[in-house]
């Protein structure tokens, strides 16, 4: 889809007329700050329309021809200007394009090497994760290893009592109570 242009030719030569016509160099410039609008394009296309059909003008009043070639060399030479100016406007903007495009391949390789961390990180977080949970499973059996241990000892330490005071109690019993044959001191009952 071709865009309209938002000035026309008309437009551009009038004005172009009118500058030549107080004294000033009609201009791209000039002729776009005085329209208020348009695109350089446009307005130097037709600018460069109004001067050629201004010098086959100036060509039928019968206009010097040195004052013709002056003329003309002054709208070359401001073709000229114009297509410096904008050759150097595309050359800065081509290296700014160029600048733009290494900055987004660093970025892009950075957000990679980042991407790559981050999965890492997370691979190494589930790790830790399942660690930590069979530090705790193996924790909750040493506790209650170690309860049940306990529980044992004091079943142990409880039998060991009952057992000396068992062996107490016979050692008493037996200087207590004399010995089958020693009731009447021979030895036979």
């Amino acid at each position: 889809m071709v865009r309209e242009a938002h000035v026309t030719e008309q437009q551009i030569a009038a004005t172009a007329t009118d500058l030549l016509a107080a004294g000033l160099k009609p201009t791209s410039r000039e002729i776009r700050a005085r329209l208020g609008t348009g695109s350089m394009g446009t307005i130097l296309r037709g600018l460069q329309k109004w001067k050629s059909d201004h010098t086959a003008a100036m060509q039928e009043r019968g206009l010097p021809p040195a004052l013709q070639q002056a003329i003309f060399d002054c709208l070359l030479q401001e073709q000229a200007w114009a297509k410096q100016s904008y050759e150097q406007r595309f050359a800065d903007q081509q290296a700014e394009l160029e600048v733009l495009l290494l900055e987004n391949e660093r970025q892009a390789a950075e957000i990679d090497s980042l991407n790559t961390l981050l999965e890492s990180l997370k691979t190494m977080t589930t790790l830790k994760k399942r660690r930590n949970a069979d530090l705790h499973n193996a924790l909750d059996h040493a506790e209650a290893t170690c309860e049940r241990l306990r529980a044992d000892a004091e079943a142990a330490r409880t039998e060991v009592d009952k057992l000396r005071l068992k062996l107490e109690f016979e050692s008493v019993l037996k200087t207590l109570l004399p010995m089958p044959g020693q009731i009447d001191g021979t030895g036979t009952e």
